[in-house]
């Protein structure tokens, strides 16, 4: 697993607990984490700095999912975008892959975040499909 050390991860979800949860989850595992729960300051955080990753929960509260997606995926140096989903519909994966989503990982397997974003910064790229 590559060093995660300097990895700054920005996580979006609207629950405080499962923010806090992240924080403290990816703490863990040597990942620096900026929390919010606003699509619209997770993407001034994204155009105001670097991050390695982008963690986002598949309902974003202040913005359309797919508008925010398309909003990230025009920005210039976009990270790998992670989503956490409960039960999407298969249409709405389709479009967000069409996004440049890099990933998927089921919200009731949170623990296995660390070890997809380690994965997303290797040659072989970000799983597919889920986690």
């Amino acid at each position: 697993m590559p060093s995660s050390k300097s990895k700054r991860i920005l996580v979006l979800d609207n629950s405080e607990e499962v923010l806090s949860h992240l924080e403290t989850l990816l703490a863990g595992a040597g990942y620096e984490t900026v929390t919010t729960w606003s699509g619209l300051e997770a993407l001034r955080q994204l155009e105001a700095q670097p991050f390695d990753a982008l963690l986002l929960e598949d309902y974003v509260t202040d913005l359309h999912t797919g508008d925010f997606l398309r909003r990230v995926s025009q920005l210039g140096n976009r990270p790998p975008v992670i989503v956490m989903r409960i039960t999407p519909k298969p249409g709405n994966l389709r479009r967000y892959e069409s996004l440049g989503v890099s990933a998927f990982v089921e919200k009731n397997r949170l623990e296995g975040i660390p070890r997809v974003l380690a994965a997303c910064w290797t040659r072989q790229g970000c799983p597919e499909g889920a986690e």
